[in-house]
């Protein structure tokens, strides 16, 4: 028997990174109760750092622009 992969739609991802970066939990909790594994929580976090990172940095640049 085969097991298929779980999606998570980018809000539930975005829900689940909120609670990681709330840091009420440990990653090690919040994958138990999402069923995920740690790895992969982890990469969500970082990429999230990142896309805020960039965010802010093409935010930054347009304002001193103007």
């Amino acid at each position: 028997m085969t097991t298929s992969r779980r999606k998570f739609t980018p809000e539930e991802q975005a829900q689940i990174v909120l609670e990681i970066l709330k840091e009420e939990k440990s990653i090690s909790q919040l994958a138990s109760e999402h069923g995920i594994h740690t790895n992969v929580l982890n990469r969500w976090k970082k990429e999230a750092v990142q896309n805020i990172s960039r965010n802010c940095s093409s935010m930054i640049g347009k304002a001193s622009r103007k």
